[in-house]
């Protein structure tokens, strides 16, 4: 049973937060235990590294709390997973979304110097992987990563020079935040040998254009 459930969104009200994203799959996994279900959850990658944020927190509780869970033939998995894209259009409050939105209205993308890495995996990609590891069985907590990251400030770049607008794009216009992946590079676990994926910024900026002309 996948559990795909959730709110992503880390303005909205913790509590609604913790009720969707760890709630609800600690109650069916509880429920189902019993009857030899198996059980995969999915979370954030930045479990490790942003922890203040209100969106992560809920995510790791429950990756916590399918640690505790293990020990049986039908032991949860709790997959974590990068920023995806590929399919629909992103959403607004996220970083692709804003990108988006300054590139439709042709107004200033304000943003921090872009230092920060982040992982961008496209859905078809992610769902290939995520079969192979339920396929062979894994358990517990696992990390979806391919282990090539790119920089925002690399990404906006190339988004911007693409649509001929980077006079739009103010890098360092923001000031960098305190807590933040600046330089952690995620491991690709063995379970994804064989797997191809994409590049990001080349991949990602092919999505933004058919999105933009959709």
């Amino acid at each position: 049973m996948y559990i795909c459930s959730g709110l992503l969104d880390p303005r909205l009200p913790a509590q609604q937060l913790h009720d969707v994203n760890f709630r609800l799959p600690q109650n069916i996994i509880t429920a189902v235990a019993s009857a030899g279900i198996r059980v995969v959850t999915f979370g954030t990658a930045m479990e490790r590294t942003l922890t203040s944020n209100p969106y992560v927190q809920s995510k790791l509780l429950l990756s916590q709390f399918v640690e505790s869970a293990g020990g049986s033939d039908f032991s949860p998995a709790h997959i974590r997973i990068h920023t995806l894209y590929g399919s629909a259009e992103p959403s607004p409050f996220m970083f692709l979304g804003q990108i988006m939105s300054a590139l439709r209205a042709s107004t200033p993308f304000e943003m921090t110097q872009g230092r920060q890495l982040r992982e961008y995996h496209h859905v078809l990609d992610d769902a290939v992987a995520i079969k192979s590891m339920v396929d062979n069985h894994a358990e517990g907590i696992i990390e979806l990563s391919h282990g090539m990251p790119v920089s925002l400030g690399d990404l906006a770049k190339a988004i911007f020079k693409a649509f001929d607008k980077t006079h739009l794009l103010r890098l360092g216009a923001l000031p960098e935040p305190t807590q933040e992946n600046f330089g952690h590079v995620f491991e690709r676990p063995e379970a994804l040998d064989g797997i191809a994926f994409r590049d990001s910024i080349e991949s990602v900026v092919d999505y933004m254009k058919k999105q933009i002309t959709a």
